[in-house]
């Protein structure tokens, strides 16, 4: 079980979080005074989660609070939640600004991707990434995410229209109805190829630990997208 410190001015999302992390204690605060507040009273935090635009008399009241956990807790990984997705330029600045392990958008979030952050940031030898292997690793795994929804969204939807087809098609005597039955066993069969490759590329993103393993999964996300493109 990680200690994690989960700074956040929205009450629905501190709920969320907390109610989603229940394998780990998770403190939450409302503002930077309260964040520090409870790095005072608690031993080191194994994680925080911050967003960056905490209510208070600065718009970024959580960048003061990364730089105080950049300074004075090495030892707590730091993730910043934010609302939207932020340009390339700003991301880039982010991650070399404050040194943090990804940044969550909270509008796309869903239960997977946090535990998957997560249990990232919490990873001992997180701490030997570069922050400009950290910035193309996160990069990577928001084309690897995109890629695999579009698919997942495409392929499931073929699997519905032959299941349709196949249903009016049985309505009439002959060879139809099997053939029918024969297309909806090659889209479940082209589905749940997918569904591997694409954790076989989730987990090659989530490995990566060097250069090496970013060309590797770089590599096998454009070749599956190629042939995502000439299916």
């Amino acid at each position: 079980m990680a200690r994690i410190l989960h700074v956040e001015d929205d009450e629905t999302w501190r709920d969320l979080i907390k109610s989603r992390l229940v394998e780990h204690r998770v403190d939450s605060a409302r503002s930077l005074d309260e964040a520090m507040e409870l790095l005072r009273e608690n031993p080191p935090y194994d994680l925080a989660l911050v967003d960056l635009n905490l209510e208070g008399d600065s718009d970024l009241q959580g960048g003061e609070l990364l730089d105080l956990l950049r300074e004075q807790y090495r030892q707590t990984r730091r993730v910043v939640m934010t609302g939207t997705p932020p340009p390339g330029s700003v991301r880039r600045n982010v991650f070399e600004r404050y040194d943090v392990d990804e940044i969550m958008i909270k509008g796309s979030l869903e239960t997977p991707d946090l535990f998957r952050i997560v249990l990232g940031a919490l990873s001992k030898d997180e701490g030997e990434l570069s922050s400009e292997l950290k910035l193309q690793r996160s990069e990577l795994r928001i084309r690897h995410r995109e890629w695999s929804r579009q698919e997942l969204a495409k392929l499931n939807e073929e699997v519905r229209s032959r299941r349709e087809h196949a249903y009016d098609a049985r309505k009439v005597s002959g060879p139809s109805g099997q053939r029918a039955n024969e297309a909806i066993l090659a889209a479940e069969e082209s589905l749940s190829e997918f569904s591997r490759e694409s954790h076989r590329i989730q987990k090659l993103v989530e490995d990566i630990r060097s250069i090496d393993d970013l060309v590797t999964a770089t590599e096998a996300l454009a070749a599956a997208q190629d042939s995502s493109l000439s299916r």
